[in-house]
């Protein structure tokens, strides 16, 4: 079996959002807004059950989404829309 990754969004230097695995050295793909980074993300996340994590501008975890395999779809969705589902 497939050891899961977890996703990672990083703002760079640049002023860019950047999306990436685990341990990757590059990105899966680069956003100017940091809502169209984590809706990318969020989508890959649900798909393949792993968490996510979002860090602030000064490098600490801001907020850690969970979408592993002991939570239900319905719940995934709701932080998928934004909690009002």
């Amino acid at each position: 079996m497939r050891k899961k990754i977890p996703y990672h969004i990083y703002l760079k230097d640049n002023g860019t959002w950047s999306v990436k695995g685990d341990g990757a050295k590059r990105s899966l793909k680069i956003f100017f807004k940091k809502r169209e980074a984590l809706r990318f993300a969020k989508k890959l996340s649900i798909k393949r059950k792993v968490d996510l994590y979002l860090y602030s501008k000064d490098g600490k975890v801001k907020k850690k989404y969970t979408y592993s395999e002991n939570r239900s779809l319905f719940e995934a969705i709701r932080d998928w829309w934004g909690g009002w589902v």
